[in-house]
């Protein structure tokens, strides 16, 4: 049986106490595509992966540009269609 290691899910007031900012400065980030949606959970609850608020504060910190930062939000968003699927064997939708 593998075993994969555990993802931590962060929720919004954790994530402003890491990227510093509001709630506002938060969800204006991620309509301009520089910060990664959040993941439903329920109705009424959203999360957001910690690797990818851990990443995208990497990239901030080492200076990219606001197109730079784009480029891996894009990836980091494709990446969940393709990567989190295959932990419950099941195919990704979408094309193909």
């Amino acid at each position: 049986m593998s075993q994969t290691n555990p993802i931590n899910l962060l929720r919004l007031p954790d994530v402003i106490k890491r990227m510093g900012g509001s709630k506002a400065t938060i969800y204006n980030m991620i309509n301009e595509g520089t910060f990664p949606v959040p993941v439903k959970m329920g109705a009424r609850t959203s999360v957001f992966p910690e690797h990818e608020v851990v990443r995208l504060q990497h990239t901030i910190i080492a200076g990219a540009s606001n197109e730079e930062v784009k480029k891996i939000v894009m990836d980091m968003q494709e990446m969940r269609k393709y990567s989190y699927p295959i932990l419950l064997n099941v195919k990704p939708s979408g094309d193909g």
